[in-house]
């Protein structure tokens, strides 16, 4: 009997352990951490902070002088903010949309001076000297423009892109025109003062002109958080060529302004993104 109730009890732990064994194989092993996923899809805003290299180029026509092209740099601090909305249609691809409006210090001054002419005064003891100038201030106040995005992740943090689109902004110029006339002799060809000299200013010109262009550039965006990055970017824009007049509408004045902006950003992406994903098997 003591031989059959070892046999029974043995033969009942077997089994227990053979289930509990089974039980063991039959249990999903315990989940693995996977990286987090860095999701681009959704809105986001963000500020900038950059310099401009602007480029202004005028034909002007005084009323007693040719035509003389000018070409003024333009250049200054520009900031402001901007806003999007990205779609990360591929695992590799980002697209969006974005717009931006920036205030600006850009900001030029010329002074062109015309060759002097010498007229001889009837008699011929005297000659007149005549000096035509044009001095002025040009100025991009602000700019704005709307743009389409589209770029490739090199890292699932890291987004190379391309942009284009729309552009406006207050192109401001203002032009005047100054001379002098003074007599010299003795002769045609005389060098000494013969009165003192007379100063001529023309009209005034000062206008400024909201104008529609086109913008193209790229840059760079790194998400060092699922919510924050910052970027850096290149945009080369152009307002187009337009026409200003004086003060009386005489003189036509022909003003083209193209515009290199190089700014860095910091943006913040409203945040659905996912919790980290974990495997299961």
């Amino acid at each position: 009997m003591r031989t059959k109730r070892v046999a029974l009890l043995a033969g009942a732990a077997f089994i227990v352990a053979g289930n509990a064994v089974a039980a063991d194989l039959r249990a999903p092993p315990p989940p693995l951490p996977v990286a987090p996923l860095w999701d681009w899809t959704g809105p986001y805003i963000g500020a900038n902070v950059g310099y401009s290299f602007g480029r202004i180029r005028t034909t002007l026509l005084p009323a007693s002088v040719f035509a003389t092209p000018l070409s003024l740099n333009v250049n200054g601090i520009v900031g402001g903010a901007q806003a999007g909305y990205n779609f990360q249609v591929h695992p590799v691809v980002v697209l969006g949309v974005e717009g931006d409006i920036q205030g600006t210090g850009e900001r030029g001054r010329y002074n062109q001076q015309f060759p002097p002419f010498r007229t001889t005064l009837p008699g011929g003891d005297f000659n007149l000297v005549t000096t035509n100038a044009v001095n002025g201030v040009a100025s991009l106040p602000w700019f704005a423009t709307l743009r389409a995005r589209g770029g490739v992740l090199l890292a699932p943090q890291f987004l190379v892109y391309v942009t284009g689109g729309v552009a406006i902004g207050e192109v401001r110029f203002s032009a005047q025109q100054t001379g002098s006339t003074q007599v010299f002799g003795p002769g045609a060809f005389g060098t000494v003062p013969a009165g003192p000299p007379t100063f001529v200013f023309g009209p005034l010109l000062s206008a400024s002109q909201t104008r529609v262009g086109w913008t193209v550039g790229g840059g760079v965006e790194y998400k060092f958080t699922r919510n924050w990055s910052v970027k850096a970017e290149y945009l080369y824009t152009d307002f187009g060529t337009s026409s200003y007049f004086n003060g009386v509408g005489v003189t036509p004045l022909r003003v083209s302004f193209r515009d290199h902006v190089a700014r860095v950003g910091l943006n913040y992406a409203f945040g659905w993104a996912p919790a980290p994903v974990v495997a299961r098997y």
